[in-house]
């Protein structure tokens, strides 16, 4: 959500992170929630500093040392060895040079690929028996996130090279611009992209697996690092299971140019150790079309014990439309099936989008389709953008529930009917008016108008109005916000950010600040011997609270209480967060969420009106959503985690968590929204939070719940003797608001 793309494509990118971490990792690999990240630091060894001064490149390859493999300047991003691109020959202990005269003027910007073939010496196996390849992130990348001194020290293993392989499914999963050297040199938005993807990918394998970020880059041989050195050599026997199938895996999936078969050692719940078994991830990019499909097979690669979740989202012209289409499941009897169509018709542009929740076929692996009844979807979403020009745009956003408005019902049928639709059809959505002054809903479950006036090339002055009543008027230079103002009329006022316009604009329905008079909330914290008041703890010096995270067993003690609430279908909670400095993340931990009347957490079985949406920090300081919803594939939450943000201890976030049941209850439309310092991060949606249409199963309760979770003490924070620690963090101006 943060990259600097078409709405579409923030979507698209979106999408691919929650796929590719639930499906990819959490729901076979992770038990309570959370990540980790390991404290201990292998040690970092690298190339003789006897290399002579010419080399521009020196490095060892291995996963045991590997001598007589070709390393070569993948110039091209291809994978494969061109005529044009300079190779070596690995030597003893895996070492290679690479001469500086050899070298093309974008040699820092480009993959270092090893060509591992049958016939090499590996010294823990001898004679290698198949061929794969090993790869190391682009110089000028490893610098900037490891520093020079780690970044010369180069080694290239299967840890480095799942990095990367990962990183680049995600820039292709977004169908961005092709990379090359050129683009990484020249780009710098590009290049900034890359290091966000490689950084996620890095921080996926690392908790996963606990390992530290020196034991992925270090030469784990020479350190005498027995248990990493394991890992790396599963990892291996992996990618030589690749290699093997690149054909065969090619004619599985004909429509697609370019398809990436991955292996990965699965992990068991609880223990974190490595199974028998892998994760499989088949990854396919072709005009317009993308599929990830992931699967749990046997430990001889032969069967497909569990299948895990299938994406795959392409676009087509169909008459004088464009058709989108977007099919997802992740576990259990269900798909969520979204089918879009969009043109523009006199200097307007149109969209409907249906969103289904259909069967999963388990004999053909695949989800239905939707029927052309409107009734069988579980919203329809309009979208029109009019006055579309250099000067000016107005734009609006109406989601709908089937039934609720019967020309949109009507337009969904016809398109969806046709061979061959037209776009006078999608025209009908002319009736919905998006400029400002119109507050009509057209019985539309939710609203959202927005004005758009480009003062300058550089200068933009958005203007927007929601259902709720709050209007915002955003000035931007550059991109940057220059000044804000919002209301709950057209009578706008200046504020800081947009945290506080929903602060004092978004009725609240429950506040505590804990500056003056406290509430039953607050004095019911003040009762657990882990929470204190702290003084000019808050924001701005305010008044705040300080949880103190004990460490024990099985994490931290658990810090735990809630806030009844009226029966609603959607809240927002907001309230501030600062982690105290040298806080100690370790694998992570809960933060505050919303529940129903009966909250489902801790692994206990799902009940019809029963669920829960928590936030969580993770290793490194990551935040997630952590959510028991009705179609989790295993025993414990789901976790979705925010791109390309990291807490910072010392430092005060402005977090909300939206929250939106679905409805009715046999559909799967629910949502959860993720904003950080009044900037929307992430959205979660399709979901079934509940089974049941009873009050029960609203929104009812603000969870109060943080500490460090797991079922062992290796999420427990420890100093570095072993012993227990005690970590600490503020919280300040709870609020929960329609």
């Amino acid at each position: 959500n943060t990259f600097i793309c078409t709405l579409k494509e923030a979507a698209v990118m979106k999408e691919f992170f929650r796929l590719l971490q639930v499906c990819g990792f959490s729901v076979v690999l992770l038990a309570c929630g959370g990540s980790s990240d390991s404290s201990s630091e292998g040690n970092t060894s690298g190339p003789s500093p006897s290399t002579p001064v010419s080399s521009a490149i020196v490095g060892m390859a291995i996963d045991g040392y590997l001598e007589g493999a070709t390393v070569f300047l993948d110039y091209n991003f291809n994978h494969t060895l061109d005529a044009n691109e300079p190779n070596v020959l690995t030597e003893a202990q895996g070492r290679f040079s690479v001469d500086q005269n050899a070298l093309e003027a974008c040699w820092q910007y480009v993959p270092i690929v090893v060509n591992v073939p049958v016939g090499a010496f590996d010294s823990d196996y001898g004679e290698v028996m198949r061929a794969y390849q090993l790869i190391a992130t682009p110089q000028v990348i490893r610098e900037q996130r490891l520093g020079e001194q780690q970044a010369s020290n180069l080694v290239i293993s299967p840890f480095t090279t799942q990095i990367w392989q990962k990183a680049i499914t995600a820039w292709q999963r977004a169908q961005t611009a092709e990379l090359s050297c050129e683009l990484v040199r020249t780009d710098s938005e590009a290049r900034a992209q890359l290091v966000t993807l490689i950084d996620e990918a890095e921080s996926d394998i690392r908790s996963t697996y606990n390992l530290s970020t020196n034991q992925l880059y270090g030469d784990f041989i020479e350190s005498g690092d027995g248990r990493t050195h394991t890992i790396a050599q599963r990892f291996a026997v992996g990618l030589q299971q690749a290699h093997a199938e690149k054909e065969q895996v090619a004619q599985l999936y004909p429509d697609f140019t370019k398809v990436t078969r991955v292996y990965l050692p699965t992990v068991a719940e609880g223990s974190g150790q490595i199974t028998d078994k892998w994760l499989r991830q088949d990854f396919g990019v072709a005009e317009n079309n993308v599929m990830l499909r992931v699967a749990e097979v046997s430990g001889t690669f032969d069967s497909v014990t569990q299948p895990v979740s299938i994406f795959q989202q392409g676009e087509e012209v169909v008459g004088e439309l464009q058709r989108g289409t977007t099919i997802q499941w992740t576990g259990g009897s269900t798909c969520t099936v979204s089918v879009e169509y969009w043109a523009n018709w006199q200097a307007t542009e149109y969209r409907i989008m249906g969103r289904a929740t259909t069967d999963f076929d388990e004999v053909q692996g695949r989800c239905q389709m939707p029927t052309q009844e409107a009734s069988t979807l579980a919203t329809l979403e309009v979208d029109v953008i009019a006055n579309a020009s250099s000067q000016r745009t107005d734009e609006s956003q109406h989601t709908f529930l089937p039934g609720a408005n019967a020309i949109v019902d009507e337009v969904w049928q016809r398109l969806y009917g046709s061979g061959s639709p037209i776009a006078v059809d999608l025209s009908r959505l002319d009736f919905i008016e998006p400029a400002l002054s119109f507050p009509d809903s057209y019985g539309a479950d939710s609203w959202t108008r927005l004005r758009r006036d480009n003062i300058s090339d550089r200068e933009q002055l958005v203007l927007k109005r929601v259902d709720s009543g709050l209007w915002v008027e955003t000035r931007l230079r550059d991109d940057e916000v220059t000044a804000l103002r919002c209301g709950s009329e057209f009578d706008l006022v200046a504020a800081a950010s947009l945290a506080e316009c929903y602060q004092r604009f978004g009725a609240p329905v429950f506040a505590e600040s804990f500056d003056s008079s406290l509430s039953d909330f607050a004095l019911s914290l003040f009762d657990n011997a882990l929470i204190e008041r702290a003084e000019a703890g808050g924001v701005n010096n305010s008044t705040g609270i300080q949880v103190n995270y004990e460490g024990y067993e099985r994490g931290s003690r658990r810090v735990l209480d809630k806030q009844a609430l009226p029966p609603a279908s959607r809240y927002s909670l907001s309230f501030n967060v600062e982690f105290c400095e040298d806080f100690k993340f370790v694998r992570g931990g809960k933060l505050h969420g919303l529940g129903p009347l009966r909250a489902i957490t801790g692994g206990r079985e799902m009940t019809d009106d029963g669920w829960s949406v928590r936030l969580s920090f993770g290793s490194a300081g990551t935040l997630s959503t952590y959510i028991y919803h009705q179609d989790i594939p295993g025993t414990y939450g789901d976790s979705w985690r925010v791109p390309n943000f990291t807490f910072i201890p010392g430092q005060y976030y402005h977090l909300q968590l939206v929250v939106q049941v679905n409805q009715p209850a046999s559909v799967s439309n629910g949502m959860v929204e993720v904003w950080i310092d009044g900037e929307q991060r992430m959205v979660v949606d399709n979901l079934r939070l509940r089974a049941s249409d009873s009050t029960d199963s609203y929104i009812q309760h603000l969870l109060f719940s943080t500490f460090h979770g797991g079922s062992d003490d290796t999420w427990a924070p420890k100093d570095d003797a072993g012993n227990f620690t005690t970590e600490c963090a503020y919280f300040d101006d709870f609020m929960i608001a329609h």
